[in-house]
């Protein structure tokens, strides 16, 4: 069975935090039409916080509006 979007955007978060993973965030959170749009923009902050933990990701996913 296909996780939801939320538990795929959820599951990135729990894991080490790259680009490709702040990607697929915002591949996932541009699904408005997903009846759990609301919880998955709501990780936003997290994810922002998670990638402020390793500078030079950071920066990187500032360069890349990936945050």
């Amino acid at each position: 069975m296909t996780q939801s979007r939320l538990a795929q955007a959820e599951a990135l978060l729990a894991a080490p935090l790259t680009l490709a993973a702040l990607r697929q965030y915002q591949e996932l959170a541009s699904h408005t039409d997903d009846a759990e749009i609301e919880q998955i923009l709501d990780l936003a902050s997290a994810f922002f916080v998670a990638a402020s933990a390793d500078d030079a990701l950071f920066a990187e996913a500032m360069a890349q509006d990936l945050i």
